[in-house]
């Protein structure tokens, strides 16, 4: 086990980290809980960043939808139609297309509800931060920011500088401050020449240590910024661990269709199954019956599969057809 510091850590999450969570790229949505948990922490966040996440979250999503819409299968020539492989490949389609239709239809419904999983963890996220109100004052500030030209900003937008004002009068002197963002705003002209990649823009990083007396950090993601500070979201069992945890127990004692479905709907929304995950869930269809009865029901079944690799008879014993 890593030896921790006592030194607490001010930490500030740009508003496009949030986003990124929406991204096909995103590894970070399951240690953002962490950051709560971990006492080392002291996160700053503003309405200000909270307002721009629901504001942009449409054009994350319809930009993500886009590029899903992009994988398209092959029109076959029609001397491809005689090949027993091409009638089993169009096949293939009809069925991706429908399962494409329904996973679309449940995109739309849970996207208008706001109820997909990066909504509600972030929803779960922001409601447990007690988040600061901007002030007149930093908008002044960072108003004057503008019209000297100096950083963060861009197009005419006071977002940045008005974060980075925030940031100035709350933050304390000689305090261990990262920011993590996405944003080259605030990144250096050089950074790319930089052995990681990660410096804070030279005006800035001056104008930091000159009011905090201490060298400011920058990273592009939490992951990043946990292997920098190597104790860091470590030791801390995460929220996701423990309600996946749960919702296996359940699985394997669940007395009814309806929990059994419910629960099913639930473990879904995860992406990723240890080993010893996998093989919880897959006992649970050998010695629940509540849970071999109904294996063939759509949602068990694609559970079952998509989840656990389970695609033979043989594997799980159960399967029918």
């Amino acid at each position: 086990m890593t030896k921790k510091s006592e030194k607490q850590i001010h930490l500030f999450l740009d508003s496009n980290i949030y986003l990124s969570f929406y991204d096909f790229t995103n590894d970070e949505l399951n240690k953002l809980s962490d950051l709560h948990k971990n006492e080392r922490i002291n996160l700053y966040i503003t309405n200000l960043v909270i307002d721009e996440v629901w504001r942009n979250r449409a054009n994350k999503i319809e930009y993500s939808l886009k590029k899903l819409k992009e994988k398209k299968f092959p029109t076959y020539p029609h001397y491809c139609l005689a090949y027993t492989e091409c009638k089993a490949l169009r096949k293939t389609q009809k069925k991706f297309e429908e399962l494409w239709n329904k996973l679309f239809e449940k995109i739309k419904k849970n996207y208008l509800e706001q109820n997909l999983h990066a909504d509600k963890k972030l929803k779960n996220f922001f409601k447990k931060t007690s988040n600061i109100e901007i002030t007149d004052e930093m908008i002044s500030r960072a108003q004057r920011r503008k019209t000297l030209g100096n950083p963060p900003g861009k197009n005419g937008s006071l977002g940045d500088a008005i974060n980075w004002e925030f940031l100035l009068e709350r933050v304390p002197k000689n305090a261990e401050f990262t920011i993590i963002t996405r944003d080259g705003d605030y990144l250096s002209p050089l950074s790319a020449f930089e052995e990681t990649g990660n410096k804070l823009h030279p005006f800035l990083e001056k104008e930091w240590e000159e009011k905090k007396l201490i060298k400011p950090l920058i990273f592009k993601t939490i992951t990043e910024f946990s292997k920098h500070h190597d104790s860091v979201c470590v030791d801390i069992p995460s929220e996701e661990v423990a309600r996946k945890d749960e919702l296996i127990e359940a699985l394997l004692n669940s007395g009814s269709f309806k929990e059994t479905h419910d629960i099913i709907a639930e473990l879904s929304e995860y992406d990723d199954f240890t080993n010893e995950e996998k093989k919880r869930i897959e006992r649970a269809a050998h010695s629940n019956p509540q849970v071999g009865w109904i294996i063939n029901d759509e949602d068990v079944q694609i559970f079952y599969k998509d989840k656990l690799n389970i695609t033979s008879t043989g594997e799980l014993g159960l399967w029918r057809g």
